[in-house]
């Protein structure tokens, strides 16, 4: 009789104090009062956005976030090359002999992103850093395509920096120097990204 008059009650309690009253029931072990408390919680209707379009924006999502590190590995390596070429360059200078005395030297001037390095092997670096910087941007725009994005479009709206500098870091790489196994690695792991996070 006493349950009775309490289940009376639960149409008039708050949905935290329905909450609060269901934990107790569990606590007690009465799952079956767990369910009666909670059938008594009020209903609401509620209007979501059409899943496809959150499963579009979780896909986008999770595919720069697998592109992002690829992107930075690299613009990292030519960074990092123009860096190191003044210091090296003046480490050769050293070795060779041809150094200017101390109280005359300087310290070495940055080395500007757009010479070419004074070194062959440094001059390569770049050459290989920007055609995988361009097989990564290929790839990204490959699996952009694939579910109806432009990959220009994708990399303006989300990633505009880069949007902004890539044009120039691959001016004068030809994409068909694009290393193939590169481009379908690259691909792969983005493609399985946005599959990942939609199914």
């Amino acid at each position: 009789m006493q349950k009775k008059t309490i289940r009376k009650a639960y149409g008039s309690l708050e949905p935290e104090e329905l909450y609060r009253l269901v934990v107790s029931a569990a606590a007690r072990g009465d799952h079956t009062e767990c369910e009666e408390i909670a059938s008594h919680c009020p209903r609401v209707v509620a209007s979501i956005r059409h899943p496809a379009f959150d499963l579009a924006v979780e896909g986008t999502r999770a595919m720069l976030d697998a592109a992002v590190p690829v992107f930075a590995h690299y613009l990292g390596w030519l960074s990092a090359i123009d860096v190191v070429t003044p210091s090296i360059a003046q480490a050769v200078d050293f070795i060779i002999g041809d150094r200017v005395p101390a109280e005359l030297e300087e310290p070495p001037s940055p080395h500007e992103p757009d010479e070419e390095p004074p070194f062959l092997a440094l001059g390569s670096g770049k050459v290989v850093a920007k055609r995988l910087l361009g097989a990564a941007a290929e790839a990204l725009a490959e699996v952009c395509a694939e579910h109806g994005l432009d990959g220009d479009e994708v990399l303006r709206a989300f990633l505009p920096h880069l949007a902004q500098a890539l044009p120039e870091l691959l001016e004068g790489i030809d994409p068909a120097e694009h290393p193939a196994w590169a481009k379908e690695q690259f691909r792969a792991t983005f493609a399985q990204a946005w599959t990942d996070a939609t199914e």
